[in-house]
């Protein structure tokens, strides 16, 4: 996986959520080395009720990696370029209606500014349609050949 920008160089806030945050982080733990901070995550099918998983397309989103749990620790590096290994306590935010946070969009996605997007296989964001949305996009995406970008979203469908 390939960053056109790391996480560091496009937050404002220097973390995963820009805007709101009212909502609560819990502990989780990373179920395998492909996790990383702004990844949806799920707990659907999961045999421990504390491991999470890169969300799916079919699976529902239980919120997002916004930092290392135990210790605690923002670490802006842990981007999709560098996931969190296996069994790391991770601290997931379970998302409210307004937030805004930053999401990793797919490799070579474009999504328009103000549209709908969805989770994809990964964790990762794609353009989306009323009937799928979890939120809106505030930027727009171009997408590039074999590289992913971070984008603002606005959680809930507007």
């Amino acid at each position: 996986m390939t960053l056109s920008s790391r996480l560091a160089t496009v937050t404002q806030s220097h973390s995963v959520i820009y805007k709101g945050g009212n909502g609560r982080t819990i502990k989780a733990k990373a179920n395998g080395s492909d996790i990383f901070l702004t990844c949806l995550v799920t707990i659907y099918g999961e045999t421990n009720g504390y491991d999470v998983d890169p969300a799916g397309a079919s699976e529902p989103v239980s919120g997002v990696v916004v930092c290392q749990y135990t210790p605690y620790l923002v670490n802006l590096a842990k981007d999709s370029d560098s996931c969190f290994d296996d069994n790391t306590d991770l601290g997931v935010y379970i998302l409210e209606p307004g937030d805004q946070i930053y999401l990793t969009v797919a490799t070579a996605q474009s999504i328009t500014k103000g549209n709908y997007f969805k989770v994809t296989t990964g964790g990762f964001i794609v353009q989306g349609t009323k009937g799928t949305s979890l939120g809106r996009v505030l930027a727009v995406i171009t997408g590039a050949s074999g590289y992913e970008k971070i984008v603002l979203c606005e959680w809930g469908e507007n």
